[in-house]
């Protein structure tokens, strides 16, 4: 099994935070009240540059972050040094860590597991959760909903940065793949300045979106039972007029 890279280094993390601004994504209600209610020591994966990771540990909240971007980690703990923050940052994939201890809760706010396109790689994930978690542990999961196939050229980002007046544009270009459940893409990021200046860079990228029932199947046959599909805001069923969807399961 291939493992993965780290996709979001570069020009990628450093623009990373104004992408998710410009999403303005109101979900740290939800990390909050799973947090408080886990017993126990909670791990973020793919925590980034601490965007869910930091409000929590700056509300006393013991969470530790797992990324494996050196760039997000630094970023991160940069971030953290402004605020007076010290987080425990494990620079690790999601496929292949192992951090001797046990969690009450593990989670990924970022829907980051969509990113493990290649065979095996999303399975290994779960089955690193599960070896992480305690009887009863919570698994809280972000999950892209099912896309279209990849086709053409798709803007998927351009937006006027406010503190610089820099563009940034994130360009996708289909690439073809076989499994119908992956969407691959050759990714272009670019920041161009008010004075003309551009930097920019090429990487590939590909997503994986199982249907939700299915990835419910892969869950359970992972070792976790009490699989919950619900909306993004975890109040109720899954929505049509949402892009995704939060997955629940406890570890057997």
């Amino acid at each position: 099994m291939p493992q993965p890279r780290a996709i979001y280094d570069g020009l990628l993390a450093r623009v990373y935070d104004d992408y998710t601004d410009a999403d303005a994504r109101d979900d740290l209600r939800l990390w909050r009240r799973l947090v408080a209610e886990c017993d126990g020591l909670a791990l973020e994966l793919a925590s980034g540059t601490g965007r869910v990771l930091l409000p929590l540990l700056d509300e006393g909240h013991p969470v530790e972050g797992l990324d494996n971007s050196s760039d997000m980690l630094t970023l991160c703990r940069d971030r953290a040094a402004a605020l007076g923050l010290a987080p425990v940052l494990h620079q690790a994939d999601m496929t292949d860590f192992a951090l001797g201890r046990r969690f009450g809760l593990i989670f990924c706010a970022a829907g980051s597991l969509t990113l493990l396109a290649e065979p095996g790689q999303m399975e290994a994930a779960l089955d690193r959760a599960r070896e992480h978690l305690g009887t009863g542990g919570l698994l809280a999961l972000v999950m892209d909903g099912p896309g279209e196939p990849a086709m053409g050229t798709v803007v998927a980002r351009d937006i006027i940065r406010h503190r610089d007046g820099a563009r940034l544009r994130c360009i996708l270009d289909a690439l073809p793949d076989p499994n119908p459940e992956v969407a691959r893409w050759r990714m272009t990021n670019e920041v161009v300045t008010p004075d003309g200046h551009a930097q920019q860079e090429t990487t590939g990228i590909a997503f994986r979106r199982p249907l939700p029932d299915q990835f419910a199947a892969m869950l359970r046959a992972c070792g976790f039972a009490d699989v919950t599909l619900l909306d993004l805001q975890g109040n109720g069923p899954i929505r049509d007029d949402e892009e995704g969807y939060l997955v629940t399961a406890r570890a057997i």
